[in-house]
């Protein structure tokens, strides 16, 4: 049988060929500069697979920065970190102090670095999610611009610093703690897309996502308190907003605030709201009306030093762990507040020492156990 293939058809059929792999191509880039949340998720499940002792989906903050009256929050070492022997992911916060606006002058990034630093001296494998400045709460749509300029400006800033250590960092955190919409009489809940803040985090968001400069740190999380007090209800609805009507934040993480604030109503909701990764108001029903599923709601534990000191707190932490401890099960996402290790002066000389910082650590490490 003759098997050679003419000078015709053999060019034909490189031709077809060549045709297939360009197309191919073009598809793979057109894909694969799109990352999606599916692949995102994926990735935290490679890395918790990688170190079957610890798992990505256990997070605790750490904070980074000044304090305040010249003083700033105390270093971490190496053998803090490794202390928590169920985390490997450190959400760094630099308190309310650090603004976008005073960043330079208080160094910010030049003690986030440090922290990153330890943090990866710590583990290879432990990720870092690096902190946002706070803007002042009521910003206005003339100010979004600028905002956003400085915000990128700080990315560009932080990643230029870490240099190499861009590889341990996961994403930013987003420090303001609301969406502040109150200041209006005229509140509707189809009107919070057009709050300036909401627009600004949209803008933020996608640079991270579609930025060549944020490659590696396209994850951008929240931290949000749960409504108490007169405007809980305006403040639930926000929420919902966020995590079901937008695409801006990957993650989520609902601040109770029963251990501070002793807010038992909030319990209930926060567990459905988890447990669903959907919004759940005091009704028990869903806020939201449309669930676009982009978000991943997730909870963020509170303790402290007081939980050694007071028998009202240490009920209060009890009835927050009786009540989401179960949800481990589910495999959801935790993460802890835990408070400062203390605070030194810009000599960095003690100021104030949490003394209770190492029994907080195994506290965190005895519920994620």
């Amino acid at each position: 049988m003759n098997t050679r293939i003419s000078n015709r058809s053999g060019k034909t059929w490189f031709s077809m060929m060549l045709t297939v792999m360009l197309t191919l191509s073009l598809f793979s880039g057109l894909f694969g500069g799109i990352e999606a949340h599916a692949a995102k998720e994926e990735r935290e499940e490679m890395e918790s697979r990688a170190s079957s002792s610890l798992s990505a989906k256990n997070a605790a903050f750490l904070y980074s920065g000044y304090f305040d009256n010249n003083t700033y929050y105390a270093p971490y070492d190496t053998n803090d970190l490794t202390r928590f022997d169920t985390v490997k992911r450190f959400i760094i916060s630099s308190g309310f102090q650090n603004t976008i606006d005073n960043y330079e002058d208080r160094k910010l990034i030049k003690y986030v670095d440090q922290t990153v630093d330890t943090i990866t001296d710590a583990n290879s494998s432990y990720r870092a999610v690096l902190p946002l400045p706070v803007h002042d709460k009521i910003i206005r749509d003339t100010e979004v611009d600028r905002l956003f300029d400085k915000y990128v400006d700080y990315m560009n800033e932080m990643k230029n610093k870490l240099g190499s250590n861009w590889g341990t960092v996961a994403g930013f955190y987003y420090p303001n703690e609301a969406i502040y919409y109150f200041g209006s009489k005229d509140y509707r809940y189809s009107q919070i897309k057009n709050q300036p803040q909401v627009k600004l985090l949209e803008k933020i968001a996608k640079y991270i996502n579609d930025s060549a400069e944020m490659k590696g740190a396209r994850s951008l999380v929240w931290a949000p308190y749960f409504g108490y007090g007169d405007n809980n209800t305006r403040v639930v609805e926000t929420i919902a907003y966020m995590v079901d009507e937008t695409e801006i934040f990957d993650r989520v993480y609902i601040q109770p605030h029963h251990y501070f604030e002793s807010a038992p109503e909030n319990l209930d909701p926060i567990y459905d709201s988890v447990k669903a990764d959907k919004i759940y108001g005091y009704n028990g029903e869903l806020v939201a009306k449309k669930h676009l599923g982009y978000t991943t709601v997730g909870i963020q534990m509170e303790i402290d030093r007081k939980y050694f000191e007071s028998s009202s707190y240490k009920k209060r932490y009890q009835d927050t762990t009786d009540k989401f401890k179960r949800l481990e099960d589910d495999d959801k996402y935790f993460s802890f507040y835990l408070g400062a290790k203390g605070t030194v002066d810009r000599n960095g000389n003690a100021v104030q020492t949490n003394d209770r910082f190492k029994a907080t650590i195994d506290e965190i490490n005895n519920f994620y156990n």
